[in-house]
């Protein structure tokens, strides 16, 4: 059943802000009391306060009371992260137009998001129930075919694919879908090839299989800044989780599927290879 107004009320109130949430956890500032250690078949980890606080929170095992009951985090839904991917679909979306969660584990990115966007746009989350997060939100049981198939979206959205998988073939591949944006850290989630088109280390790795397809990829800088996500770390700089938008080809009359894009993010550039 999905949260009445007062809990969804409640919910946004509890949505922290990324750069307050990346003090209280000393996440990218490499305090002192970090040792990280490189281990076999997990990189590198930190068994200090900070990092151990931070690994149970995303973890879903503890999270401080002004955050909420604990519950596993992939991508950490702040206000502004929220806030800035609204911002950029609006304008992409007319009325009575779907955008289209797959993969949503417990639906609160698409509840996040249904109570940004205008309300003549429709929001609808989808999971397998794979992974056996508990929803807090409505979503509908079925795979990302069959998502595609029943909601037939103009923008779909997949935040933390499972390592391993590769669902941009059926998303390519989808009737009048006219983009779709990927959202997490490319080494867990997808395939970094196949999915992001990223071949790290490669001086030539070739064309990027969804530039083959006809799809481009354009980076959202705009939203990535507020980007929060489990495998960020105190002791590290380095921002893991990146959010890239994927356009389909434009026909012979230079208009997309299911209708033009009306707007597009001020700052965005071409993914390079």
């Amino acid at each position: 059943m999905a949260p009445g107004p007062m809990a969804e009320s409640v919910e946004e109130e509890l949505l922290p802000v990324a750069s307050a949430l990346a003090a209280e956890f000393q996440l990218f500032s490499c305090p002192s009391s970090c040792r990280p250690e490189a281990s076999l078949g997990v990189g590198l980890s930190c068994a200090c306060p900070h990092c151990g606080a931070w690994a149970d929170f995303v973890a879903g095992e503890w999270a401080p009371e002004h955050l909420g009951p604990p519950r596993p985090r992939y991508e950490i839904l702040t206000r502004d992260f929220a806030d800035a991917l609204a911002a950029y679909l609006a304008p992409r979306l007319a009325p009575g137009e779907v955008l289209l969660e797959v993969g949503a584990g417990d639906g609160r990115l698409a509840a996040g998001l249904r109570r940004r966007l205008p309300g003549a746009v429709q929001v609808t989350a989808t999971d397998s129930g794979a992974r056996g997060l508990a929803t807090a939100h409505a979503v509908e049981r079925c795979d990302v075919g069959e998502a595609l198939r029943r909601f037939a979206p103009a923008v779909a959205l997949s935040s933390w694919m499972p390592m391993g998988e590769d669902w941009t073939p059926a998303l390519q591949a989808s009737p009048g879908l006219r983009e779709y944006v990927l959202v997490g850290d490319p080494h867990v989630c997808g395939e970094l090839w196949q999915t992001w088109g990223l071949a790290p280390g490669w001086s030539d790795p070739g064309v990027p299989p969804h530039e083959v397809a006809g799809w481009t990829s354009v980076p959202l800088a705009d939203v990535a800044r507020h980007q929060l996500c489990r495998t960020d770390w105190p002791f590290s700089r380095d921002r893991h989780s990146t959010i890239v938008s994927f356009r389909a080809p434009a026909s012979d009359d230079g208009s997309v599927p299911g209708g033009p894009l009306r707007a597009s993010i001020a700052d965005a550039t071409p993914a390079t290879k």
